[in-house]
């Protein structure tokens, strides 16, 4: 019988923890993790990358010149919220998050939403449980530099973005969604 650490998986994984709440649910999410990890006999080697809007501060860029080239041989990438009053959110947007996305074609951004027992939320007293998954674009969309800003008036602007989305971004959200719809279970009151 093989012992328990040569049947482990091992997993690399980059963490960025963000900004602000970001960097808490992260710290709580890696408790999550190693618990999970010693139930199902797995370890994930974890790398801390401290980019945001500190590093953003400091440096004036969000993530290193190299960092995509640094995050590529990972696993996975858990990353946090990012953001920070004094920084525009087009500078975290272009000078972190998406690039991230799109280097790694992350297409998907899956979303689930449990409403849990004893936990309460502004819902508990509208639905008896919240149990659904969001399928959405990651990289395209509103994310895309697609459209363009028209000056109606000193005061007055229109944007206009138009919807966007490539045959493979579509594509690879269309797979998503089937393999979960394997696992969807409809329940009535």
């Amino acid at each position: 019988m093989k012992n328990r650490k040569e049947s482990m998986k091992n997993y690399s994984i980059a963490v960025i923890p963000g900004d602000g709440i970001g960097q808490d649910v992260v710290l709580e999410g890696i408790k999550v993790l190693k618990a999970a990890g010693y139930r199902f006999n797995v370890t994930f080697n974890l790398s801390d990358f401290h980019w945001g809007s500190d590093y953003y501060i400091r440096e004036g860029l969000m993530m290193p010149k190299d960092g995509l080239a640094i995050l590529k041989p990972f696993d996975a990438i858990y990353f946090g919220a990012v953001g920070h009053p004094e920084i525009p959110d087009d500078v975290t947007l272009h000078g972190l998050l998406l690039p991230i996305r799109r280097s790694f074609d992350q297409y998907v951004c899956l979303r689930p939403n449990v409403l849990y027992k004893g936990i309460q939320s502004p819902l508990s007293n509208l639905v008896r449980a919240i149990d659904l998954v969001v399928v959405r674009e990651n990289t395209e969309g509103e994310y895309t530099d697609v459209g363009e800003v028209f000056t109606i008036s000193p005061q007055k602007k229109l944007v206009y973005k138009p919807p966007f989305l490539p045959e493979e971004a579509r594509n690879e959200l269309f797979v998503t969604l089937l393999s979960l719809q394997e696992n969807v279970k409809i329940n009535t009151r």
